[in-house]
């Protein structure tokens, strides 16, 4: 599958401007999630802002743009700082992915509000990155949920067992160009896109 065809600087906007909202929106829940839990790093690190850069992935952008599934830079939580330990991981991890699962539906009336307003290469401009971002955050948290290195569901394996975050960290880079070549070949997107598009049907329409 070429995920290159038709692919035009239109989209590669769009899709680059929709995956900072989706990377904005889960680091600064994330963040703030662990802040309001206990742990204070993510707030220090400079994680705990409405400035999306901190939160970007090079590779994520890059898997965003091409293929949509993507991920953030990684946030590193102390565990033992969280009111509630391993569970509050696990709450974490639940929650900061329900917050851009939560973004889709709620951007589906500002797309339509601005379609009265707006005409020409502003409305193309704005609507496309809405839809943009609405479907990349779809397919941000299906990828993110999963419990691999580099993703927010490395937390599962944090609460499972947090001695084994070194390794997990060491792992990040090379799990983010293994996750490039998979979206690449198109396997997750042809496995997930059934759940996808339910997601679409039932939080964008």
């Amino acid at each position: 599958m070429n995920f290159l065809n038709d692919l035009s600087l239109s989209q590669i906007m769009t899709r680059l401007v929709g995956y900072l909202i989706v990377v904005l929106v889960h680091g600064f829940a994330l963040a703030g999630l662990a802040t309001l839990f206990g742990d204070r790093d993510p707030a220090h690190s400079g994680r705990l802002t409405l400035n999306p850069l901190p939160h970007v992935s090079l590779p994520g952008l890059v898997a965003a743009i091409l293929f949509q599934p993507s991920w953030m830079r990684p946030l590193p939580i102390e565990d033992r700082a969280l009111r509630g330990g391993r569970l509050g991981l696990v709450v974490l991890y639940v929650t900061s992915l329900a917050v851009v699962l939560a973004i889709v539906p709620i951007l589906t009336p500002v797309r339509i509000w601005l379609s009265t307003l707006l005409t020409g290469t502003a409305a193309v401009s704005v609507l496309g990155t809405i839809d943009a971002a609405q479907r990349l955050g779809l397919w941000f948290v299906l990828l993110n949920a999963l419990p691999l290195p580099g993703l927010t569901g490395s937390l599962l394996l944090q609460a499972a067992y947090p001695p084994v975050m070194p390794q997990v960290r060491r792992l990040e880079l090379p799990a983010m160009l293994i996750f490039l070549v998979i979206l690449g070949t198109g396997a997750f997107q042809s496995a997930f896109s059934p759940l996808q598009s339910s997601l679409v049907r039932l939080l964008m329409n």
